[in-house]
């Protein structure tokens, strides 16, 4: 029973150790912190491209929080789910060296009321500093029920906002 309780002791201890190396590699570098990143998504033929504006907050123990432009992009099947965008919430996790996979929902609203979800795929890859970092995403714009509306990809460039350090 004591051998029992140590294998799981231990196990824990290493599922800690894995989370923790997971955020930062051996050279410190860790996408945790607060971010301005520029988002270019790709759209239609004769569609307008705009460039959307966000703050992005990683956090160390793998969150992530973003408030954006809330007006959605003019595209008809993006505009019949509805018109705005809230504050999105999910995680990130690192996936080698400098390269770290996030997931993200936001709400998708129309007239102050959620009628969809958009769902972000990013991989990004910090720079050598880690001070900056370029993504490419997986964009899908979801009905409430959660079945796909609208799918398309974007760009993404990050820039490390300047913040106090806390331990």
């Amino acid at each position: 029973m004591q051998s029992l309780k140590l294998v799981s002791l231990g196990a824990m201890l290493v599922m800690a150790a894995s989370l923790s190396m997971a955020q930062n590699d051996s050279n410190g570098l860790t996408v945790a912190g607060v971010w301005r990143v520029r988002v270019t998504p790709e759209v239609p033929p004769g569609a307008p491209v705009p460039t959307l504006f966000e703050v992005a907050m990683y956090s160390k123990d793998g969150s992530f929080t973003s408030s954006a432009d809330t007006a959605l992009p003019p595209i008809p099947p993006v505009q019949a789910i509805g018109t705005q965008r809230g504050v999105a919430v999910g995680n990130y996790i690192r996936v080698g060296g400098r390269e770290f996979r996030l997931t993200f929902y936001a709400p998708i609203l129309n007239n102050g009321s959620v009628t969809g979800f958009m769902k972000v795929t990013d991989t990004i890859v910090l720079t050598a500093d880690g001070n900056e970092y370029d993504g490419h995403a997986l964009v899908e714009f979801l009905y409430a029920d959660l079945s796909v509306g609208f799918v398309t990809s974007g760009r993404a460039h990050g820039s490390r906002l300047p913040t106090p350090e806390h331990p």
